[in-house]
């Protein structure tokens, strides 16, 4: 029998703010934002997970080499997992969103080249879920 989970999930697509290396900004989102966020009693209450997927350049630079298809120009992307729709509104109109998270990300993100994809992601297979998959 198949089981079939579906989660809410925003991915965004994040650039750096004009004039950040990409070391200061691969930084703060690491060990300023994330934890900013992961502290937050809204981010916990609204939020299955969040998660960050950091671009390196050498794999940008080693995906081009080996004649992979060109990789977005961004920075990184984000993940947020939800139940419902509601729950993501709840959280982008909370007070903690606009006095904390928006003026964090001012500080090194380019919000007006932020991007994002809100869609249902069927999860059909998960290895950890999988009682006949062995590593």
């Amino acid at each position: 029998m198949v089981r079939r989970r579906v989660v809410l999930k925003l991915t965004g697509f994040v650039k750096r703010k004009e004039g950040m290396s990409f070391e200061e900004f691969d930084h703060h989102w690491t060990n300023n934002h994330g934890p900013l966020l992961a502290s937050l009693p809204i981010f916990k209450e609204k939020l299955i997970k969040y998660s960050q997927i950091h671009v390196r350049q050498t794999d940008m630079n080693s995906s081009l080499s080996k004649g992979l298809p060109m990789m977005m120009g961004y920075d990184g992307i984000m993940e947020a997992y939800a139940e419902k729709m509601e729950d993501f509104v709840a959280l982008f109109e909370s007070e903690e969103y606009k006095s904390l998270v928006i003026p964090d990300e001012e500080r090194f993100v380019d919000r007006s080249q932020f991007k994002m994809f809100i869609g249902y992601e069927e999860i059909h297979w998960d290895r950890d879920d999988d009682k006949s998959f062995s590593s």
